[in-house]
């Protein structure tokens, strides 16, 4: 391993994330790493090899979509409890460091062809499924024809990949193709499109090459999962894994503060000071680029008209949303989203502030004077209500009256969620252009606030394209001012994780998070 001379950016095997996406057209092969969190090799792992290995580790995780949730990869929902399962159970072929780096992990090679409408796959030798066969190239044709049958989850976010022309070359090697170039794909393998199941998966008897393995799973209750000891990579230690479905905030703190949990993921802001001051826990504070949107349906009245969506913008005091709703633990939204994208900066978009004065004049032009809202609320995620509650007295300063209607959690996403004109959502950190496909595209996988935009359509299939990353940021910065002047999200605030653990268990460490608990790596994880 070695530094880059400002000190930060890793590198494994002489390539640095820049270098993997500018060198594409020199057809550079990745060399990969362990684990996304991974040392250098050499004495730094001698710790982790004397850890403890045994004991159960219990954790609370919310956000869940009860009966619906699934143990299936390329058909859940995308809620907390599944992806903490579903990251013990399965491998990615690449994942994201502690920087939100791309690093190769179940892949040995990710090479692309000078166009990068072809991409060659190497995975890495004797990796152990949990039924005890060895992972070769006709699981890897399976796992990626399989992500792409329809009404799975995602085969929208495989875009451009041709079915039909998956072709192995060897027993550990596949080559892919494209119907257009698409240099994001190490990126997109990081996330749970890259998930790799064996030919014949069965998603009532999960196998997978993670380092835990199935036992037993109730929807929308508990998965336990158990050590698999012969995993390839970084340990695990601990004998079983119990994930529960905890969505009521307040139950899940007092099951960790009585000892029923050892660790659990998003500890709601009024508890915070309750967790800081309990001897024997530790509070997990790590940055993300998460986000915590109102949602304006740009196809329905009065949000069809520009000025009207502007308007609402102007309406909020972002600050002091952040500040009630999520203690300030987080950073300011800017109604775009992406904010750990390397692309990000270059849009040069200034800080939207509360002007409402500017607002009443939008909402002049726009016929919509002493205009009266519904906003759709529920407790999905940290300071969403809060967050809406401050909002709704912005508004009035505007002369705009916010009635709010708060769903509980349960149904929230079943009853609500994008079955109205005006709503609460959250999302997880990602890449930018990987958001767009999931959410503003015309052809979005799930369309939240329905944008329509031939030109942002043009500019992204542009940017999948672009092998030179200073092309891919000039044409992301288009798109994310279209974003900033015409978009659908309210987005005012970037949350912090702000988890909570034993001080029995070691093993857990801030990162640049798209997931809590760093990443839900359990296999990480041991007691003292």
């Amino acid at each position: 391993m070695e530094l880059n001379d400002a000190g930060r950016s890793l590198r494994y095997g002489g390539l640095t994330r820049r270098d993997v996406l500018r060198g594409a057209a020199a057809g550079a092969v990745i060399l990969g790493v362990p684990s996304s969190l991974a040392a250098c090799g050499g004495d730094d792992d001698a710790p982790d090899r004397a850890r403890r290995v045994g004991g159960t580790l219990r954790v609370g995780v919310g956000s869940g979509f009860g009966a619906s949730a699934t143990l299936d990869p390329d058909r859940f929902s995308g809620a907390q409890p599944d992806q903490a399962a579903l990251i013990s159970l399965f491998d990615r072929l690449t994942v994201r460091d502690a920087n939100f780096d791309v690093k190769l992990s179940l892949a040995e090679e990710l090479e692309p062809n000078a166009t990068a409408d072809e991409w060659t796959i190497r995975i890495r030798p004797d990796v152990e499924l949990h039924d005890g066969r060895t992972l070769d190239a006709d699981d890897l044709v399976a796992s990626f024809r399989r992500k792409l049958e329809e009404g799975t989850t995602t085969a929208g976010n495989m875009p451009f990949l041709d079915p039909k022309r998956m072709r192995k070359l060897d027993q550990r090697t596949v080559r892919l193709t494209f119907l257009q170039p698409y240099a994001p794909f190490p990126e997109i393998l990081s996330r749970y499109q890259g998930f790799i199941t064996p030919a014949g998966f069965d998603p009532k008897q999960p196998v997978g090459t993670g380092p835990f393995a199935f036992r037993s799973f109730t929807p929308g209750q508990r998965t336990v999962l158990e050590r698999y000891p012969n995993y390839w990579g970084e340990g695990p230690f601990v004998e079983r894994l119990v994930l529960s479905e905890i969505n009521d905030e307040t139950a899940r703190v007092n099951a960790l503060l009585s000892g029923q949990l050892e660790a659990i993921a998003s500890v709601p802001t009024n508890q915070l000071r309750v967790v800081e001051g309990t001897q024997g826990l530790e509070l997990l504070t790590s940055e993300t680029g998460a986000l915590r949107p109102l949602v304006m349906d740009t196809r329905n009245k009065p949000f069809d008209d520009v000025r009207v969506r502007q308007a609402v913008r102007l309406m909020a005091d972002r600050e002091q949303m952040l500040e009630l709703a999520l203690a300030g633990r987080g950073k300011l939204g800017n109604d775009v989203f992406g904010p750990l994208d390397a692309c990000y900066d270059d849009a040069g978009l200034p800080q939207r502030e509360r002007d409402t004065e500017q607002a009443q004049s939008l909402l002049r032009q726009a016929g919509q004077e002493g205009l009266s809202l519904e906003l759709f609320t529920s407790d999905v995620a940290p300071g969403l209500v809060q967050g809406s509650e401050v909002f709704a007295q912005n508004a009035k300063d505007a002369g705009v009256d916010v009635r709010l209607r708060k769903i509980p959690a349960s149904s929230y996403f079943t009853s609500t969620w994008t079955q109205v004109p005006f709503f609460v959502t959250y999302g997880a950190t990602s890449p930018y252009l990987e958001y767009a496909a999931i959410a503003t595209l015309s052809s979005a996988t799930v369309p939240e606030t329905l944008f329509d935009n031939r030109r942002y359509d043009r500019l992204y299939r542009e940017a999948v394209a672009a092998l030179d990353e200073q092309r891919r940021c000039e044409l992301v910065a288009e798109m994310m001012r279209i974003d900033y002047e015409q978009g659908g999200y309210l987005i005012w605030a970037f949350p912090n994780f702000e988890d909570a653990y034993s001080d029995q268990v070691t093993g857990f460490a801030p990162v640049k998070g798209w997931m809590p608990l760093t990443n839900f790596e359990f296999n990480r994880v041991s007691f003292v």
